[in-house]
């Protein structure tokens, strides 16, 4: 990767070899969880971020906003997974299934999924 001053790697995933096998169809398949800091969520299908080679920059999954917030985190899973959305001060929120979060492009503020209040999104995780 080709990190600019500034920069900072927030994490790492694992991509499934079924995923890349072309089965991430948006019906059932492989989505992108991406959670700000304020806690506004969007769901992506794993498709739309294309395969990067050596020294680049990546790719864009949220646009920071002052009232959207940064990254908080992201994370991998299909529709049916349940995720969980830890906050720096311990609490946490749980939905049963991915797709009650809408879909929208990459890159959008998404739409509020968890009241954040005085904290801010620490981890999400998703899982079946």
């Amino acid at each position: 990767m080709g990190l600019r001053k500034g920069d900072r790697v927030m994490g790492g995933m694992v991509v499934p070899a079924s995923a890349e096998a072309g089965q991430m169809s948006f019906a059932g398949g492989w989505q992108v969880i991406v959670v700000s800091t304020t806690g506004y969520a969007n769901r992506v299908p794993l498709d739309e971020f294309p395969v990067q080679g050596r020294s680049t920059q990546g790719v864009q999954c949220l646009r920071a906003t002052k009232s959207g917030g940064g990254l908080g985190d992201v994370a991998v899973g299909r529709l049916g997974d349940g995720i969980d959305v830890y906050l720096a001060d311990g609490r946490r929120f749980h939905a049963n299934d991915l797709g009650q979060i809408e879909a929208l492009t990459r890159g959008s503020r998404g739409k509020r999924l968890v009241d954040v209040g005085d904290s801010e999104v620490a981890r999400v995780v998703a899982a079946q």
